[in-house]
């Protein structure tokens, strides 16, 4: 029975909330997170999270983003948005709509480190500004070692 009720209120939670409001918010949130998926960047490196959008029936609600706020990760790590169109998938939308993908950038990581990335997205639309907030599981690694100019062993000139 406990399982019955948590499986429903998820279910209200990712489908039912989107539906009732008419707004997708993004193709990835919550729901990533919870998943158990984890998201995985270098130090020096940048990876696309997700795509956010503003639409009610199919239709791009969106201005402009107002910007991207990290409230909780870890160090070295900023968040961009590229703005493109985007498939709004959640909401069945055949078409492309305005919108953005969220980029994360990593920078001076010295250590392997694992922790929960929570932003916000905040946006003008035409009904007003609105945010929405969004949760993914990060690890962030050092930068990949240079390799070096010597050869390796197997590479030395054979010995007489």
């Amino acid at each position: 029975m406990i399982a019955l009720i948590r499986i429903l209120t998820r279910t209200f939670v990712i489908l039912g909330v989107p539906a009732v409001v008419g707004l997708g918010l993004s193709s990835g949130s919550w729901a990533d997170a919870q998943s158990g998926d984890a998201v995985g960047v270098r130090s020096g490196e940048s990876i696309d999270l997700n795509a956010v959008y503003w639409i009610s029936n199919c239709q791009s609600l969106l201005k402009r983003f107002r910007g991207v706020e990290i409230l909780q990760g870890l160090p070295g790590l900023t968040l961009t948005i590229r703005e493109e169109p985007v498939y709004a998938r959640r909401q069945n939308c055949r078409d492309k709509v305005r919108g953005g993908t969220v980029v994360l950038t990593a920078t001076g990581v010295d250590a392997k480190e694992s922790g929960t990335l929570e932003y916000r997205v905040l946006y003008d639309t035409e009904d007003g500004p609105r945010e929405s907030l969004h949760t993914r599981k990060i690890v962030v690694y050092p930068a990949q070692p240079a390799p070096s100019a010597s050869p390796s062993p197997s590479q030395s000139p054979p010995s007489r």
